[in-house]
């Protein structure tokens, strides 16, 4: 299923902002739409689209919005990738690490969280309603006292966990303190906009002040710092650093002059350890100042970083400051050893007020924004700073306090409401935390660094670095930078066999990790001899299919392939179509942004390019390419789509994609229409080995449901070589249309060339099994019969010369125009005839003895040849049309040239008319086995017929014709290995290997299948290979491998044993992909029996096999037990004991023992029964089966089961017997039951000499039977083999014929059965089965005759059926039918069944029949072929073929109407078109042979009406080897790929432009015709743009060069944003230059203006229209902007002369003094319609002029009095 259709869908609400991503909860249905982060608005936007058509013009809106972004945040989110887990909760981070975001899928509530920190607020109830109250904090013992500002109140806080506030004595003023110190129990309120110091005594509550004496309002000092015991202040405005000794409270300052200027500095700081020296931290000045203490001078460092207010304070780490932006873009930094300052990187947001510092980590608090900016290591780009939301409303604070490992905030402003932030422990380091994706495994979290070189894993928040997934030796060649990198994790089929692949791009290199295996250092694949470019990928594709990653190109033409099946090879796809390489040369390279995999195919989801393509990754190919370009209006054109997702609503799965800023929805999906049911084909190709997981502990193969067709579900289990699937619809719309049963894959018709065998045994009859065709003795006659005691031949006809017989009926005989006769004689006493046969004298034919000697052939009575005979001999003559041989004892003669051709034709032709056919006229001697044949004989039919005495088919050789086996059909079943010369293990074929007497004896009577690779394994019984059937292929590849080719020369044994014993295996087993076969012999013979294992995954040598022998048994099956050394063992089971104790247990038929065979060690053990009444071990068995403990085995005579427990006693096992569960009590040889099947521990047995199934419930311990089967009765060996799959919910137990003569179904649910018939049923007998993963059912015969007979599951449909499914079931026209299945349209409204194919090709494969109404002319779909319709055309009302129709449609000439909607979507027509182009077909014929198809395809007007007829061949046309008939264009010429011809009027007149152009003029489609914005048209000449149609015309003015004219312009536009100052003229003419011309279209910018032509008093004049001979659209259109202007008489000029205010149509002028208005400088405000005026202060204004102006504008006064 391809889904082959692109519409616009519903819209998103609010989805106009830059999107980065996107996400879909499947099982909340919750679309996540995640912005990016330059996006207007920074919300997750969340869709609930439960219900949502998503293919309706509907809104679907915004369900809820979760906060991402703000103003200052800096770094993008990523979504961490939940794919592999069911996970409810959605994450997010950051791509420094630092902030995650959690979103409940449920209900949509989330946590915005940090990576290194954790926030805790702390409140009470206290407010202060005053902005800036607080600037900083000192700590006093235990306490803290916020420092007032703004607020006159000195506020303690004695506990940050319980927030206690005690608030202090007022003060008499404001505080206006911006800083403070602590010192012996006084804290020192140092002044800001206060005149003096406040001196606090915290002990009891009183101040005093040191008085200073400055004025109010002055911002003195903005912060101090206390060295030893010494206060320094740092001036702001002050012009001095104001020391303060405590002790004494005496007040010095620094011994430089007076600091000039304010806004000095905002900051002092020190170096931890070092007293000497204060860092002055610019507010205004350009660098920072050194205050050393001990010389009590100011060092100030020249800058080049201006501004106010720059920096709030910096911090020391190593030898640098950090500066802290306040009024400032940028992070700056101050060297101390050179006194550089230098900005590092800019911020979006900044105004902090205050740092601190904490491992190496600068923390930031934003005084007005609410958000904690953080700095860290190695703090010089922007990768190293992120924000922390405080999440905080009207909430800012002022100051940090660092206390331990948690920071508090000191609030500024309202609620002493706080933030304490506790420290995480800090993420490992790269270079710089940059990280761009991130999935889930093994309930962890790995994120993948934007270099590919850094992974880190959060296990349950705890944060450690993977070092070891890139050899260390390579680590170093990938650079540390965006090596846009993507990833994909690939789980394996088993829990320990996951890989992580990086795809380093911009490096061209691969890394795999086995991250189940985290320690295990990763490998480095190289992309070689690849494009070195950036970004050559935007996603990879990981198919489990083909278990390869498709990496899908970003900006490159091809696709990259990781073939993981083979070592990782890398492989490079050209992305074409119809041989032309795509994506080449485009001004855009943003080709795809993403894609998805859906049953095989990728879509590529586009950015920029304008077409989604659809990959096969079967065909390893363009599917299909849709054409999206006509949507390019509705989508944003270099940035359409961001994201893509497969989603399942009611109907079925479709792909959306979510658009970039635009609100549509795009959907890929089936063209379907409305009422239409999709009724889609199984793609069992999807089906492979890798979608199984593989228990590594029970060896068994399971899968999870997948989905290989619209809503049918695929699953499957595989045990040992046995495969149990299911298949099912889940839609009720299609499951009660339709459901899955077994059906006939293979027709092999082998007709029997014998149609009479006469071997005299006591009567003259034919063989009993042949055509009723007797011998009858010609009256007065009579025949003897002897015996002979030599070769074959014991009953012979003893003719003595007066007996004829004569065949009756042989006219009954379908014969060809060959036959064969063929006989034995002996003892020949003289001369007499054999046969005769006599139309006339012209066609007989006759063989006689003239002599004991001498044999004859006389045709049309001609003596033509005769033979010597000894006294026995064999004869066989073969007569075809054209060739004779006679055969004598097995020797031929070729008698050809010795008789006429044309005679034996008519010989031939009429020997269907014998009706005198006589044996024996005057013979005398013996006759035996005489034998006639419909056909000649091929030379082994007749050795074999020779030696033996029968005839036998030589269809084996026939159908195994160039190494490939046909069946009847001419279907290649499959094809045989042809081996190399060096691939000495494998065998060539040759027929001979496998016959014997033309027949295969029993090379295989069991096989088995391989999941592994994909094989089926047929067990060599008589035969000296192994033959495996590879399924791989397209067709199956049967390989012949000689199991003696081994690596130990020393296997005599083992090669004597394959090349001689009969019966050499029968049952086999495979466990850990290891084929294990038992030993079976039919006769004893000798002392080796081997068990043999053959290791087919490790096989790869191409000289030996792996083929390992575990032990000669002979030993273990000698004992006194009374077993036979033959007929060895039934079958082998697999138990496991514990997790690594696994076994077989050998099942006996007639061995002394059961073995067990342990696999770790090869020990081989015999299995002892305990039992006190029974003794079992002269019990033979014929199946078995294990079901936890208890091992369940039939009995040979398939009479009883018998149920033991499985127990082990001193490291051996026992059955200890439980119980005996009998079904038949029956003294007869032939067994009742042959096989078990097991299903759901329920144990089937198949009926051998039976008519029903016994069924054995092993958890109730009940027996039951099945219905009877057919009316079979008992002693007919009805079965010896079956399987059992699940369809439609229902579980089958099919059985394949022995002796029955029909395959049977077992509905095991319903208890009934149905069954196939088959000719081959008849003829064969089958002994067992197994099925491969695609429901293919591989049935061994006894003998072998075809190798393998396969059934398939495919669709039975429950009712008469169209391709299309239609609810309401009406008859459909011809026309409508064709229109649904036509090749190379999309049709909006129907579904075909997603296979493009033609009308014929319908019919062709068996579509219903069709009747012609001659009166309506229309047809009728007739879905019940006994139905008829009077009044058909031809006066006919029998069932009329299709052949028939079609011919009669042709003779009356049906003429359909225009079809409905068909619009041109493939990208087969992209070399033609450069948008899609609209076209009808009018009408459809048929050849009267049906070997071509016509149809007419006409094109609109807009491209040029043209009609093309189309012919294309059908199916029959295309076997017939008919030419392709190439389109004829009925007029005009094909469209062509646009040409633009610009002309700039701002720079060169249209005529000027023409004649210099140098270019051929039929190349061009388009004109346009320009003028720039403040470009003015003024050029020399007409003073009017003129455009003249005879201007177009390559050098029209020089008469003497030939034209060129502008034949195939479709359309002039004109592009006005500047000023055109005398109008537009177009002169048009006959059409004898702009021929193709359809529509002038004039548009008018914003800017634009368009002025009167002075002369015409007209904006644009047309002339000479009146000489056009075609319809021309002209169409004007100007984009207005209209809006008013306001402004003052001084500003009028400047204003008006704006562009903006070009198209004003209101303008309000104000004026506060005298003045003049001139109105003709209004002239260029063409859409000006009034005037506001607006006097102050009762000015006088005088209006003049005006007579220019082109439009009456209203003047309003007003005066503001």
């Amino acid at each position: 299923m391809v889904f082959d259709n692109f519409i616009l869908g519903s819209k998103l609400d609010s989805n106009i902002n830059n999107n980065k991503d996107s996400y879909i909860d499947d099982i909340n249905n919750k679309l996540y739409v995640i912005p990016s982060l330059q996006s207007d608005n920074g919300n997750i936007r969340i869709y609930d689209i439960t219900n949502c058509n998503l293919k309706d013009d509907s809104n679907i809106p915004v369900h809820c919005n979760i906060p991402l972004y703000n103003s200052f945040n800096t770094n993008e989110c990523f979504i961490i990738n939940d794919d592999n887990i069911n996970n409810n909760i959605l994450e997010l981070y950051s791509k420094d690490l630092t902030r995650y975001l959690t979103i409940n899928k449920t209900n949509c509530s989330f946590s915005n969280l940090y990576v290194n920190e954790t926030i805790s607020n702390i409140s009470n109830n206290n407010t202060f309603n005053c902005n800036e109250a607080f600037k900083s904090y000192v700590d006093g013992n235990t306490d803290r006292y916020l420092i007032p500002y703004n607020y006159n109140k000195l506020i303690k806080i004695t506990d940050d966990s319980e927030c206690n506030i005690d608030i202090l004595n007022d003060f008499s003023n404001y505080g206006l303190f911006k800083t403070a110190q602590y010192y012996d129990n006084h804290i020192y309120l140092i002044p800001y906009n206060y005149s003096n110091i406040i001196k606090y005594n915290v002990i009891n509550q009183t101040s005093n002040e040191i008085f200073l004496n400055e004025d109010l309002n002055k911002g003195l000092y903005s912060d101090s710092i206390i060295i030893n015991t010494t206060i320094y202040c740092i001036p702001y405005n002050a012009d001095k650093i104001l020391i303060i000794d405590p002790s004494t409270d005496t007040l010095t300052s620094n011994d430089d002059g007076p600091l000039l200027f304010n806004q000095k500095y905002s900051k002092g700081i020190k170096k931890q350890d070092d007293n000497t020296k204060i860092y002055l931290i610019p507010a205004k000045e350009t660098n920072v100042h050194i205050y050393d203490i001990d010389t009590n001078t100011i060092t100030k460092n020249d800058g080049n970083i201006y501004g106010n207010d720059k920096f709030s304070t910096g911090i020391f780490i190593d030898s640098n400051i950090y500066l802290i932006p306040d009024n400032h873009n940028y992070i700056a930094r101050f060297d101390t050893t050179t006194c550089n300052i230098t900005n590092l990187f800019e911020l979006k947001q900044s105004n902090f007020s205050s740092a601190k510092e904490h491992s190496g980590s600068i923390y930031m608090i934003s005084n007005k924004l609410g958000f904690i900016g953080v700095v860290k290591d190695p703090y010089i780009i922007d990768t190293s700073y992120y924000t922390i939301d405080l999440n905080v409303v009207n909430q800012h604070y002022c100051d940090i306090k660092l206390t331990s490992a948690v920071l508090f905030l000191i609030p500024e402003n309202n609620t002493i409401y706080t933030r304490s932030i506790t420290f995480n422990g800090h993420m490992p380091r790269t270079n710089t935390d940059n990280y761009i994706s991130g999935f889930y495994y093994d309930n962890c979290k790995f994120l993948i660094h934007i270099s590919g070189k850094y992974i880190i894993k959060i296990n349950n928040d705890v944060i450690t670095e993977i070092i070891n997934f890139i050899p260390s030796q390579n680590l170093d060649s990938i650079p540390d930078k965006n090596n846009n990198v993507i990833t994909i994790l690939v789980k394996g089929r088993s829990n320990t066999d996951d890989y992580l692949y990086i795809i380093i791009s911009d490096s061209n290199l691969i890394v795999k990790w086995k991250i189940s295996s985290p320690t295990t250092e990763g490998t480095l694949i190289a992309i070689d001899n690849f494009i070195i470019i950036t970004r050559k990928f935007s996603k990879a594709i990981y198919s489990r299919i083909t278990n390869k990653i498709y990496l899908i190109p970003y900006n490159i033409s091809e696709m990259v392939v990781i073939n993981i099946e083979n070592n990782d090879t890398i492989e490079f796809i050209e992305l074409k179509n119809r041989n032309k390489k795509l994506l080449i040369d485009l001004r855009y390279k943003s080709f795809f942004v993403s894609a998805i995999e859906n049953q095989g195919y990728i879509y590529m989801i586009p950015e920029a390019y304008n077409f989604i393509f659809i990959f096969s990754i079967y065909t390893n190919k363009l599917h299909n390419i849709i054409d999206i370009s006509s949507f390019n209006n509705k989508l944003y054109g270099l940035y359409k789509f961001v994201n893509a997702h497969l989603y399942e609503d009611e109907s079925h799965k479709k792909i959306f994609m979510i658009s970039n800023i635009k609100e549509h929805l795009g959907i890929i999906d089936f063209d379907i229409g409305e009422g239409t049911v999709l009724d889609s084909e199984v793609n069992f190709d999807i089906i492979s080995k890798n979608l199984f997981n593989r228990n590594t502990t029970t060896d068994i193969y399971t899968m999870e449901t997948i989905s290989i067709g619209n809503k049918i579900e695929y699953s499957a289990v595989v045990k040992y070589g046995n495969v149990l699937f299911s298949l099912k619809s889940i839609d009720d719309n299609t499951s009660n249309i339709f459901e899955f049963r077994p059906k006939i894959d293979i027709r092999l018709d082998i007709e029997n060339k014998l149609v009479a065998l006469y071997n005299f045994e006591n009567n003259t009859s034919n063989a009993p099994y042949l055509p009723d065709l007797d011998l009858s003795v010609i009256s007065d006659s009579s025949e003897q019969y002897v015996n002979l005691a030599f070769l074959h031949l014991n009953s012979n006809l003893n003719l003595n010369g007066n007996t004829i017989l004569n065949i009756e009926n042989i006219s009954a005989i379908n014969f060809t125009d060959k036959i064969a006769i063929a006989f034995w004689t002996s003892n020949i006493s003289g001369n007499g005839t054999v046969f005769e046969y006599k139309k006339d004298n012209t066609n007989n034919i006759k063989c006689y003895y003239s002599n004991v000697s001498n044999l004859h052939i006389e045709i049309n009575n001609n003596d033509i040849h005769y033979i010597k005979i000894n006294s026995l001999d064999h004869i066989v003559l073969n007569i075809g049309n054209n060739d004779i041989n006679i055969y004598s004892n097995n020797v031929a003669t070729d008698l050809t040239d010795l008789t006429d051709l044309t005679d034996l034709t008519d010989l031939t032709n009429n020997f269907n008319n014998f009706n005198d056919f006589k044996i024996g006229s005057n013979y005398n001697g013996y006759l035996d086995n005489f034998c006639i044949f419909k056909e000649t004989l091929t030379i082994n039919e007749i050795e074999v017929l020779y030696k033996t005495g029968y005839y036998s088919n030589d269809i084996f050789r026939t159908t195994t014709k160039n190494n490939s086996f046909k069946d009847t059909n001419g279907k290649t079943i499959f094809e045989i290995y042809k081996p190399s010369p060096n691939e000495i293990k494998y065998i060539d074929f040759n027929p001979n290997d496998f016959l014997e007497a033309n027949k295969i004896q029993k090379l295989s009577i069991n096989n088995i299948y391989s999941i592994e690779n994909n094989t089926v394994y047929f067990i060599p019984y008589n035969f000296t290979y192994l033959l495996a059937l590879e399924l791989d292929n397209t067709i199956p590849l049967l390989k012949i491998i000689d199991i003696n080719k081994n690596t130990d020369p020393n296997r005599t044994e083992l090669r004597t044993y394959i090349n001689t014993i009969k019966g050499r295996f029968n049952t086999s087993i495979i466990v850990d992909n290891k084929l294990y076969l038992a030993p079976y012999i039919e006769s004893n013979s000798g002392n080796y029996y081997p068990i043999v294992v053959y290791n087919f995954a490790d096989d790869t040598d191409v000289e030996n096999v792996d083929i390992t022998e575990i032990k000669n048994i002979k030993s273990d099956l000698d004992s006194g037990s009374g077993g036979i050394s033959s007929n060895l063992f039934c079958t082998i089971l697999f138990y496991k004991k514990t997790e690594i104790s696994q076994y077989l247990f050998f099942i006996k038929e007639k061995a002394g023992h059961s073995l067990l065979y342990k696999i770790a060690n090869n020990d081989i053990q015999k299995i002892d029964y305990t039992d006190n009444y029974l003794d079992h071990s002269n019990i033979q068995y014929s199946d078995g089966y294990i079901i936890n403990t208890n091992i369940y085995l039939l009995d040979s005579d398939g009479n009883n089961i018998y149920k033991y427990v499985i127990t082990e006693n001193d490291l051996s096992f026992k059955f200890d017997y439980n119980n005996i569960i009998t079904f038949h009590n029956d003294d007869t040889n032939i067994p009742t039951y042959s096989k078990m099947l097991e299903h759901n521990n329920m144990l089937y047995l198949i009926p051998y000499n039976t008519n029903n199934i016994g069924i054995y419930n092993t958890a109730t311990n009940t027996r039951s039977y099945s219905c009877n089967i057919g009316s079979y009765s008992s002693n007919e060996e009805l079965y010896k083999g079956g399987t059992i799959m699940e369809l439609n919910n229902i579980s089958y137990l099919i059985m394949v014929p022995y002796d029955a003569d029909k395959l049977y179904i077992y509905n095991i649910d319903n208890n009934n059965f149905t069954y196939i018939e088959d000719p081959i049923f008849i003829t064969n007998k089958f002994t067992g089965c197994t099925v491969d993963l695609k429901g293919n059912i591989y049935m061994n015969t006894e003998y072998g005759d075809i190798l393998y007979y396969s059934l398939s599951v495919a669709k039975f449909y429950k009712q008469p059926r169209l391709p299309v499914l239609l609810k309401k079931k009406k008859p459909i026209s011809f026309k409508d039918l064709y229109e649904k299945f036509h090749t190379d349209y999309i049709y909006p409204e129907y579904n075909y069944n997603n296979k493009q194919i033609r009308f014929s090709d319908y019919f062709n494969n068996g579509g219903a029949k069709y009747y012609t109404v001659a009166n309506t002319k229309d047809n009728e779909f007739i879905i019940d072929t006994t139905n008829t319709i009077s009044n058909v055309n031809d006066q006919t009302n029998i069932n009329t073929s299709y052949e028939t129709f079609i011919e009669q449609q042709c003779n009356i000439s049906l003429t359909l109407s225009h079809y409905r909607n068909i619009r041109s979507q493939r990208y087969e027509y992209y070399d033609n078109y450069v948008a899609n182009i609209d076209y009808t077909i009018d009408s459809i014929k048929i050849k009267n042979d049906n070997t071509y198809l016509y149809y007419t395809q006409c094109y609109p007007e807009n491209t040029g009406n043209r009609v093309d007829l189309i012919t294309k061949r059908t199916p029959i046309g295309e076997n017939k080897n008919l030419p392709d008939i190439a389109n004829l264009p009925i007029n005009n010429t094909n469209p062509q790929t646009e040409v633009l011809y610009k002309i700039n009027i701002g720079t060169t007149r249209i005529a000027e432009k023409v004649t210099d152009d140098p270019y051929g003029f039929s190349s061009y489609t388009d004109i346009l015709i320009y003028l720039n914005v403040n470009k003015v048209f003024n050029k020399i000449g007409p003073s009017y743009v003129d455009l003249d149609f005879r201007y177009f015309i390559k050098n029209g003015i020089n008469t003497d060069i030939p034209n060129d004219t502008m034949s195939s312009i479709n359309s002039i536009t004109f592009g006005i944003k500047g000023t055109i100052e005398n109008g537009i003229k177009i002169n048009m003419d006959d059409g004898n230059y702009l021929s193709s011309l359809r529509n002038i279209d004039i548009t008018i910018f914003q800017y634009g203006i368009i002025h009167y032509n002075e002369n015409l008093k007209k904006l644009i004049t047309i002339s000479n229209q009146n000489s056009l001979l075609y319809h021309l659209t002209l169409t004007i259109k100007e984009n207005i902007n209209i809006k008013k202007l306001h402004c003052n008489f001084i500003d009028l000029n400047a204003q008006i002369r704006l562009n903006d205010n070009r198209k004003i149509s209101k303008l309000i002028i104000v004026f506060t003094t005298n003045e003049t208005i001139d109105l003709d400088d209004f002239i260029d405000l063409i859409y000006l319609r009034e005037i506001v005026i607006i006097s102050v202060n009762s000015v006088t204004i005088t209006i003049e002029n005006g007579t220019t102006l082109k439009q009456d504008i209203n003047i309003i006064i007003y005066e503001n009095v």
